[in-house]
């Protein structure tokens, strides 16, 4: 079954056109509206060493990989962006389930181009103002229950260079289709002897230019956990000048950060790509050949192997300029596109295992080092209640369930204002259902700590 999540195509008809599976590109079939802004399709199809193929229609035509299908309004008015792809086969798809597979997506129809925003917020990191460049998608205001991966880009702030992204970036995703939609954050006033980072949850992708390129090689290296991705785009992997001589270079990332055997253990997956222009390298600064030398030196790192989860290429040619880099950027998103595929499959496995996982996180809940501080700000200080408070079946109970609603995508939304008798409001919020028949769960939080004790 695949179900569409759309606003603003109130009184409208969708269909669906495909490349198998009983679909085809001339014409299209009806999709059958099940609220004021899903639409649903489902599908029947056998599979065998050929290929799988429609099991209801005739002449149908059998595909092997994957199904490809776009959306349109009224059988006229085309999706805009990039077709979507189911990839063959799929899990649980038989009679012998109940709960069928589901595959959900979100087109939009009208906007070919994203917005910017920048703003300035103080930071506290580097004691002063920090500008903020914003890139929103097209379909950002088209169709607001779409989530969007955020990629990090350094060296990237408010004017001058990022006035050229935009379009660049608005032809990958709308006009030709090139990667999936994804927003830009990015700033270059940083201070690279004295940044952090301090994310709390894992992003999809870091990417920069220059000295950015350097800052994503050392995001991603030092801290595997949170970033995924990275691109590091003629990095100046120079760094820093000689003190001594001023007129030779340390490379301090690869003779040091890549040498830290404290990096190299424990590392979560990941995938990183290094290029270059073919000119880039001009004495002390090397760009093009210590590029290269990175890359092998990673694919070397237990973990990671050439074309499989590291990349490197030279550019014939290309020489170190903005324009260069924003001539390039579109091979980054190809990794982007399936980066965030991949996160999308690991999501769904932490909700397959999402009960083991709540188990362990119960045990030995009392030793949690958050929330021991968050017990000691509020004065809770007798380690023998709070160890009795913990081993109480409705605690664990509802550690497990706080972790259950962690893990749902779209997330479970708590809402403390609704009033009693208040009719359910589909236009804001959406039912969970299971085997197509609603459920609601109402619980209360294990136990509410206040600097009293009460």
């Amino acid at each position: 079954m695949y179900t569409f999540v759309l606003q603003e195509i109130k009184n409208k008809d969708l269909y669906i056109r495909g490349s198998g599976l009983g679909l085809n590109w001339t014409s299209g079939k009806k999709m059958t509206k099940i609220s004021t802004d899903t639409w649903e399709m489902h599908f029947n199809f056998t599979s065998s060493d050929d290929g799988f193929r429609c099991q209801d229609c005739s002449n149908d035509i059998t595909i092997n990989k994957k199904l490809e299908y776009r959306i349109l309004i009224a059988d006229k008015t085309n999706m805009i962006g990039g077709n979507f792809v189911v990839h063959l086969p799929v899990a649980m798809p038989s009679s012998y389930f109940h709960e069928k597979p589901l595959f959900k997506v979100y087109p939009w129809f009208y906007s070919t181009a994203g917005h910017t925003s920048n703003f300035t917020i103080h930071s506290q990191e580097i004691g002063k103002e920090r500008k903020i460049y914003l890139y929103f998608p097209p379909s950002f205001n088209e169709n607001t229950y779409k989530k969007y991966p955020n990629l990090l880009v350094f060296d990237l702030y408010p004017g001058g260079d990022s006035k050229l992204l935009a379009p660049i970036v608005d032809k990958l995703l709308a006009k030709t289709g090139t990667t999936k939609e994804f927003i830009i954050i990015g700033y270059g006033d940083y201070q690279p002897v004295y940044e952090r980072f301090s994310l709390l949850t894992p992003v999809p992708g870091v990417i920069g230019y220059s000295l950015g390129g350097l800052m994503s090689c050392y995001a991603a290296w030092t801290r595997s956990s949170i970033f995924g991705l990275a691109a590091c785009q003629s990095p100046s992997l120079w760094l820093p000048l000689n003190n001594a001589t001023l007129n030779s270079s340390d490379f301090d990332f690869i003779n040091n950060t890549l040498r830290d055997q404290s990096f190299q253990q424990s590392r979560f997956p990941q995938k990183i790509i290094l290029d270059a222009g073919s000119e880039e390298t001009v004495s002390p600064y090397r760009l093009t050949q210590s590029t290269v030398e990175a890359a092998k030196m990673i694919s070397n790192i237990s973990g990671f192997t050439m074309n499989r989860n590291v990349w490197v290429n030279i550019y014939p040619g290309a020489s170190h300029t903005v324009l260069e880099w924003f001539s390039r950027f579109w091979t980054v998103t190809q990794f982007v596109k399936q980066h965030t595929t991949e996160i999308k499959q690991l999501m769904d496995a932490r909700k397959a295992i999402a009960i083991n996982v709540a188990n362990v996180i119960t045990k030995d809940f009392h030793k949690n080092h958050t929330f021991i501080e968050y017990l000691h700000s509020h004065g809770w200080l007798d380690e023998e209640i709070v160890y009795q408070i913990t081993k109480q079946t409705f605690f664990e109970k509802s550690i497990s369930l706080s972790w259950l609603i962690a893990v749902q995508d779209p997330e479970i939304y708590l809402d403390g204002d609704v009033e009693h008798r208040t009719k359910f409001d589909k236009d804001h919020y959406r039912e969970y259902t299971k085997v197509d028949h609603c459920f609601f769960v109402v619980f209360g939080l294990p136990c509410i700590f206040t600097k009293m004790g009460h």
